[in-house]
C-alpha cells in the first residue's frame, strides 16, 4: 500500500470547515479525496490536521516513509525573500524545510504540490523550496493548472476554473442565515495583503538556529533571495483609495511598506463575512503570470454580493459563466480609472 503524506512547511493547518483557513478549498478537495480513498493508501500528516480544531503535530518520520508527498501550499514564495516575514514562525518554518531537505529521497519519492498562489509553483519549489533534490514535482493549483485539464466537456476556461469557486455556496449559505440582511454602508473593502516583492535578485546566506538567548543550538547555513520588485500595483489602488476620505473603505490584512495601515490584521475568511455583507466594492488582481488568472477573491465576491472591480487582465478568458455579466464594464487600467468606477457604483448600490 503506497504510503502519502500530507504536509504544510509554513504553518500549521487546522480546516475545520470552509472559512477556517487560507486554503479551506484546497483542504475540502483533498479531505474528500481522502475520504474516497480510506484503506486505498496509508495517510499521514505533518502539521496539517483536516479533522478537527486541534493543532497538528510535526511528523519527519512520515515525511521519510512516504511515497508521495503532498503539500498544501500559500505564501510560500514570501519566505524567500529577505526581510519580508520574520518572527518566531519564520524561524521554526525554516528549520522545519531544512529538516525536511535533509530526509527527502527524490529516487523514491514524489512531489503532488496543490498550491494556492500563484507564485507557489514548480519553479517556486524546484529552485527554492528544495534546491539540489531533483524530485519530481507534479502541481495542482487554484487555476487547476495541469498539462491537460478536461472536466465532462469543458476545458478550464470554459468551466468555473478555480477550485475556490467551492466557496459560492458555503458563502451564500452563510448569509441566507441572517435573519436580519446588514445595510451595505462600507463603500470599499479589502483583504489581502501585499505583493509588491517576489522572489529573485539573488542569493545571500542565512544561517538558522534552535533554540532562545544562550541556548542556540543546531546552526544550519541555508539561502535567501534579496527580492525584486514584482511588477504588482496594488499597493497603488490600494493606497489612493485608503487616502481618498470621501470613500469609506476598510482594509484587512497586511500592507507593509504601502504607505498606508490596515483597519485590522488578518482574520479566518468566516470572520470577515459579516463584513463583506455590508460592503459594496472591492478589487480583483493578479501577478506573476499575465495576470488573466481568476483568484478565491473572485468566488468570494460572487457568493457575499460584492462588485469586484478586475485589473487589468483578471479573468478576461474565462467564461462569463463564473456568473458576472458585462464583466469588461468592471475592468479598469489606471488607478485614475479606478477611483472613477468606484465613485459611479458606490452611489447606486443600497
Amino acid at each position: 500500500m503506497k504510503k502519502i503524506c500530507i504536509i504544510s512547511i509554513r504553518g500549521s493547518i487546522v480546516y475545520d470547515g470552509m472559512g477556517s483557513c487560507v486554503p479551506d478549498s484546497i483542504c475540502e478537495v483533498v479531505k474528500r479525496w481522502i475520504q474516497e480513498r480510506d484503506g486505498k493508501y496509508d495517510f499521514s500528516y505533518h502539521r496539517v490536521n483536516l479533522h478537527g480544531k486541534k493543532n497538528p503535530r510535526r511528523n519527519l518520520q512520515a515525511i521519510k516513509e512516504a511515497d508521495i508527498l503532498l503539500f498544501i501550499s500559500y505564501s510560500e514564495f514570501i519566505y524567500h525573500i529577505k526581510n519580508r516575514i520574520g518572527g518566531w514562525e519564520y524561524r521554526r518554518s525554516w528549520n522545519d524545510l531544512l529538516d525536511i531537505r535533509e530526509i527527502i529521497n527524490p529516487d523514491k519519492q514524489v512531489v503532488w504540490l496543490f498550491s494556492s498562489d500563484n507564485r507557489d509553483d514548480t519553479e517556486l519549489f524546484e529552485k527554492y523550496v528544495f534546491p539540489d533534490k531533483p524530485i519530481k514535482i507534479v502541481m495542482f493549483d487554484e487555476n487547476l493548472k495541469s498539462p491537460v485539464w478536461k472536466r465532462n466537456g469543458y476545458d478550464r476556461y470554459g468551466w468555473l476554473g478555480n477550485v475556490h469557486s467551492r466557496k459560492i455556496d458555503w458563502i451564500k449559505s452563510e448569509y441566507n442565515k441572517l435573519k436580519v440582511k446588514p445595510e451595505r454602508t462600507i463603500d470599499f473593502i479589502y483583504w489581502g495583503s501585499s505583493k509588491r516583492l517576489s522572489v529573485g535578485g539573488g542569493n545571500v546566506g542565512d544561517e538558522m538556529y534552535r533554540g532562545y538567548g544562550k541556548n542556540k543550538t543546531d546552526y544550519r547555513k541555508y539561502s535567501i533571495t534579496k527580492g525584486i520588485e514584482s511588477g504588482d500595483e496594488r499597493h497603488l489602488y490600494l493606497k489612493a483609495i485608503k487616502k481618498d476620505k470621501n470613500i469609506n473603505s476598510y482594509f484587512i490584512g497586511s500592507f507593509k511598506g504601502d504607505g498606508f495601515t490596515s483597519n485590522e490584521k488578518w482574520k479566518p475568511m468566516k470572520d470577515i463575512l459579516p463584513l463583506l455583507f455590508q460592503s459594496k466594492i472591492t478589487i480583483c488582481f493578479n501577478w506573476h503570470d499575465d495576470g488573466s488568472n481568476i483568484t478565491s477573491r473572485l468566488y468570494e465576491c460572487i457568493g457575499s454580493g460584492v462588485i469586484p472591480i478586475l485589473v487589468g487582465n483578471y479573468g478576461k478568458e474565462v467564461s462569463e459563466f463564473i456568473g458576472i455579466e458585462n464583466k469588461d464594464y468592471y475592468r479598469v487600467s489606471s488607478v485614475q480609472d479606478c477611483m472613477k468606477l468606484i465613485y459611479k457604483l458606490k452611489n447606486t448600490i443600497d
